[in-house]
C-alpha cells in the first residue's frame, strides 16, 4: 500500500513539473510589474497555461537584468528566441533560460 502511494506521488510530481525548450519567433511586448524580481512577456500561440504570458523570476538581480537586456534585443532587432519553459504561475508559463537566435 505504500509503496502504491509512494510511486503514485513521484507519477504526480513528475507530470506536474516539467520544463521545454519552445521556439518563440516574435517577442510581441515585455512587461516591467515592478517588483525587483520579476518581468513578463508575451510571445507565440497560447499555451498550456491558458495565454501567451510568460514570466522570468530570479531572486538575482544581475541574472534579472541579463534576461531582460537580451529579450529586449531580441525585441528591437527582430530575433528570433528560444526559451526553457517549466510551471505554470497563473496564466503564465514560467521561464529558465533563455537564448536569442537568428
Amino acid at each position: 500500500m505504500l509503496r502504491s502511494l509512494l510511486a503514485a506521488v513521484i507519477l504526480l510530481m513528475a507530470t506536474s513539473s516539467y520544463a521545454e525548450t519552445i521556439h518563440l519567433e516574435t517577442i510581441n511586448y515585455l512587461y516591467d510589474l515592478g517588483h525587483a524580481t520579476a518581468f513578463d512577456f508575451e510571445a507565440g500561440s497560447t499555451h498550456q497555461c491558458g495565454s501567451k504570458m510568460y514570466r522570468v523570476v530570479s531572486t538575482d538581480l544581475e541574472v534579472l537584468k541579463r534576461k531582460y537586456s537580451m529579450l529586449l534585443t531580441a525585441v528591437v532587432s527582430g530575433k528570433k528566441v528560444i526559451v526553457d519553459a517549466g510551471d505554470c504561475y497563473g496564466n503564465r508559463r514560467l521561464v529558465d533560460w533563455t537564448r536569442i537566435y537568428n
